[in-house]
């Protein structure tokens, strides 16, 4: 289910990339980033999860492949899904076990069509050049 919490996804060369664009967050100590794909081959789930004190502020990215500042991935997931995603699932929290914080979701089914020159989705299934400035939306 989309929800109002401003961090955006774009996908690009076999990752993907995030960006916060709200304000600074409260200390988490867990990250959980969920991929689900269907109807194209491989489909399947990949799951990273990354520990650490961090926190998010406005324009810090972090990427599947680099974690947020303070944070490691613990348990990356070697194959990553690519090829027909429908949803990106991303939770924060004081653990692992109590996602407590952020709780993410990118719907891909539901999204808008991408239009040319716009890579950044977020959790309402809009694209943005630039999702952070005042850039122009789809």
């Amino acid at each position: 289910m989309p929800n109002d919490d401003p961090l955006w996804v774009k996908a690009s060369d076999q990752t993907l990339d995030f960006v916060w664009c709200g304000e600074k967050t409260r200390r988490y100590a867990s990250l959980q980033v969920r991929i689900e794909a269907t109807g194209a081959e491989p489909s399947g789930m990949s799951s990273f999860v990354a520990g650490g004190v961090f926190d998010l502020e406005r324009g810090q990215r972090f990427s599947i492949q680099q974690p947020p500042e303070g944070a490691a991935w613990q348990e990356p997931d070697p194959a990553v899904v690519t090829n027909g995603v429908s949803a990106i699932f991303v939770y924060t929290g004081s653990s692992a076990k109590n996602l407590d914080g952020l709780r993410v979701t990118f719907d891909l089914e539901r999204a808008d069509p991408k239009p040319a020159g716009f890579d950044w989705l977020g959790p309402s299934g809009r694209w943005l050049e630039d999702p952070c400035g005042t850039g122009t939306s789809r």
